[in-house]
């Protein structure tokens, strides 16, 4: 009897981290079109840049647009200008796919979903344009 009580335990256990484990672990990776519904919430959200703007003024939004120009993006990554300087820009132009992990917000005008890029460890190159 306890065996099969350990064995229906250990069932129940793997169930639950296959269900739950990712919501202890790394963010959910969703695709520019789903974002919206995962407004507040800590994602990783992967598309391809349309249009870039990197200054490197301080002070100054720098912004990647995915997978649609401005104004249709359905996505977009900010990050501070001085920042922007960081980025290999030989690889993050149009065509390039990348994924960016970070919590998804609203633009404060057009209520754009975005995630302000703060550490850049967290914007990936999946597949640069040649």
């Amino acid at each position: 009897m306890m065996k099969r009580w350990l064995w229906l335990l250990a069932i129940m256990t793997g169930i639950w981290i296959l269900t739950m484990g990712p919501a202890f672990g790394e963010p959910k990776t969703i695709t520019t079109k789903e974002v919206k519904k995962h407004v507040g919430q800590e994602v990783t959200v992967c598309g391809t840049i349309h249009s870039a703007l990197c200054t490197t003024d301080k002070g100054k939004a720098s912004y990647f647009n995915l997978d649609a120009p401005f104004p249709h993006e359905p996505f977009m990554v900010s990050i501070r200008g001085e920042d922007c300087a960081a980025l290999n820009l030989d690889l993050l132009k149009k065509g390039t796919k990348i994924c960016v992990t970070g919590k998804v917000e609203l633009t404060e005008k057009r209520k754009v979903p975005h995630i302000k890029l703060t550490d850049i460890k967290n914007l990936k190159i999946v597949r640069p344009q040649k």
